[in-house]
């Protein structure tokens, strides 16, 4: 066994995280999205998933006023989309628009 600094141990666990995107419904009008890392399958028939947001974020608040959201699992393509994602606030900015990002509402 080999003795090693937290951080240096959970590096090596956390790379390369497993991540999605979620696309929710903005309480006043249009969409959010927020880079994620924890969701889990929770149901096969009918296929269901679990995600966690906290509390302080803007995503819940949108959650809380609709509860219906988007899994999305995102390509390579789609690294800076996800950076942008995780990285700003959708009370702020309107990531849709910021990033030229195409969706179907639905």
């Amino acid at each position: 066994m080999k003795i090693t600094e937290l951080s240096t141990a959970y590096a090596k666990v956390q790379l390369p995280a497993k991540i999605a995107l979620v696309a929710t419904q903005k309480p006043d009008s249009g969409y959010n999205l927020i880079t994620v890392e924890w969701f889990m399958r929770t149901s096969i028939q009918p296929p269901m998933f679990a995600i966690s947001i906290g509390h302080n974020r803007f995503t819940h608040e949108c959650l809380e006023e609709h509860r219906f959201f988007n899994l999305i699992f995102p390509s390579v393509e789609m690294k800076q989309l996800c950076a942008f994602s995780g990285s700003n606030s959708g009370k702020d900015v309107d990531k849709f628009a910021e990033t030229v990002t195409k969706y179907i509402p639905g």
